[in-house]
C-alpha cells in the first residue's frame, strides 16, 4: 500500500497538470516554465540522491567501525572471562584437591593404628585356636584309647581274663602309650 508520501507526491503532480492546463499564459512559456521547474526539482533529486547515497556510505562506515570495536572489545572480554573462569576453576580444584589429601592423611594413622591392634588380636586368636586344637586332639587320643581297651575287653573270652585290674590303673597305661604315639609321630 503506497505511504502518505506517495499519495501527496501524486496529488501535487496532478494538481500541477491541472493548473498548468487552466494556466492564463500561452503554452510556449508555460511549457519553458515547466521545463525550467522540471530541471529545478530534477536537479534537487539528484543532489538528494547523492547526498544520501555519501550519508548512507557514512552510516555504513560508521556502523562497520562500531562493530568492529564491539567485536574486539566481546573478543577482549570473552578472553578474560576464559581467564578468570580457567584460574577460578584451577583454585577450586587446588581447594578441593587439598581437602581430599588432608583427609586422606588424616584417616591413614587411624587404619595404622587398628592394623596394628588387629594384627594383635588375630595373633591371639591363632594361639587360642592352637591350644584348643591341640586339646582336642588329646581328648580325641584319650577316647580312641580307652575305645581300644574297652573293645579288645569285651572280645576277649570271659575264663583267658586276666585279674581284674583297677579300671584307673588300666585305661591310664593305654592313654599315656598313646600320647606317646602322637608325640613320635
Amino acid at each position: 500500500m503506497p505511504s502518505k508520501f506517495t499519495w501527496f507526491a501524486l496529488g501535487a503532480a496532478a494538481g500541477a497538470a491541472a493548473a498548468l492546463l487552466y494556466a492564463p499564459r500561452p503554452g510556449v512559456e508555460t511549457r519553458a516554465l515547466v521545463g525550467e521547474k522540471a530541471n529545478a526539482v530534477c536537479g534537487e533529486a539528484r543532489d538528494w540522491g547523492a547526498a544520501t547515497s555519501i550519508n548512507a556510505s557514512d552510516a555504513y562506515r560508521k556502523a562497520q567501525d562500531r562493530g568492529s570495536v564491539a567485536y574486539q572489545n566481546a573478543q577482549v572480554k570473552g578472553r578474560e572471562f576464559a581467564k578468570n573462569a580457567q584460574e577460578k576453576t584451577s583454585d577450586l580444584y587446588n581447594t578441593a584437591a587439598a581437602r581430599v589429601q588432608e583427609k586422606i592423611h588424616g584417616v591413614s594413622p587411624a587404619f595404622s593404628g587398628s592394623n596394628d591392634d588387629l594384627r594383635e588380636k588375630i595373633e591371639a586368636a591363632r594361639q587360642r585356636i592352637a591350644a584348643q586344637v591341640a586339646a582336642n586332639a588329646e581328648e580325641s587320643q584319650v577316647q580312641a584309647a580307652d575305645d581300644v581297651v574297652e573293645t579288645s575287653a569285651a572280645e576277649a573270652p570271659a575264663a583267658e581274663a586276666p585279674a581284674p585290674e583297677p579300671a584307673g590303673a588300666h585305661a591310664a597305661a593305654p592313654a599315656a602309650d598313646s600320647s606317646e604315639e602322637g608325640k613320635a609321630e
